[in-house]
């Protein structure tokens, strides 16, 4: 039997979390935090700084000038948006560029669930929608470390079906409650890690469950509308039932396609796919 927990602090890629991220997860952790706070945090990583200026300037937020500083960028994308982005493009940054390009279908996944993830925190209490598209974009980070760790004996069932099955067949543990340990390591929020272990099921969660309902809701209605080999959400009719005590119907899960459909180009944007 692998012994998940230990193995995956033994990876180096994983152990080694940069500088930047950790007085990121420290500012976006004070309440007392300043747009100027994050700003001169993001100024230190030229990779995150890169990005955050590339996404104020793209069509995805609609705007049309040329935003050419962090302050700039910050100010006009907002304090929750820029750590989402900061955040999830240092997580990217800890697996080699190699990995990310042949992991495409995960990347995509993983945002489409984020931007799905901040839809439904616009009808669910006590959400926040950036911290609600940064839990949907590293829900599966425990699918990442357990392909790291254990490459020649995860890969072959990554992409399955009852995926969480064979997770716990081969190794014990699900990716749900390795993207737990993974992120408790590298000092994330509750608020995150909450919604990450619970995506799949909210059975036993006692905390943020607008946050978690939020992200499970988005796993299982990108399951549903897409056809991505990485989607390994349900969708049954206890999902039915959350999405009707929300006001969400066909209808709308129509429109969160066509929008899916419209992002797929700023999804490819977002990891340089």
């Amino acid at each position: 039997m692998f012994d998940v927990k230990r193995d995956i602090k033994k990876t180096k890629s994983l152990s080694t979390i940069p500088v930047v991220m950790r007085r990121l997860i420290e500012t976006i952790s004070n309440d007392k935090a300043t747009f100027e706070d994050l700003s001169h945090v993001i100024e230190h990583d030229q990779a995150v700084a890169e990005k955050i200026v590339a996404m104020a300037n793209s069509p995805f937020f609609g705007h049309t000038g040329m935003i050419n500083s962090i302050d700039q960028a910050v100010m006009f994308l907002g304090f929750d948006l820029v750590k989402s982005i900061a955040i999830s493009t240092t997580v990217v940054h800890l697996f080699s560029k190699t990995e990310a390009r042949n992991l495409t279908e995960f990347w995509a996944h993983a945002f489409e669930v984020a931007f799905v993830s901040d839809i439904f925190s616009k009808k669910i209490a006590l959400t926040n929608g950036g911290v609600c598209f940064l839990a949907g974009l590293l829900h599966d980070i425990g699918r990442l470390v357990l392909y790291l760790t254990y490459k020649e004996d995860y890969k072959g069932i990554m992409f399955e079906e009852n995926l969480m099955e064979k997770e716990t067949e081969r190794f014990g543990v699900t990716h749900s409650k390795v993207g737990r340990w993974f992120l408790e390591d590298a000092h994330f929020p509750e608020e995150i890690i909450y919604p990450v272990q619970f995506h799949h099921s909210l059975e036993g969660l006692e905390k943020h469950k607008g946050l978690a309902v939020s992200v499970l809701l988005a796993e299982a209605a990108v399951k549903k509308i897409r056809q991505n080999i990485a989607a390994d959400g349900i969708y049954n009719d206890d999902t039915e039932e959350l999405l009707s005590a929300i006001g969400f119907n066909e209808e709308d899960l129509k429109q969160i396609e066509d929008a899916l459909i419209k992002e797929e180009e700023n999804i490819k944007m977002f990891f340089h796919l």
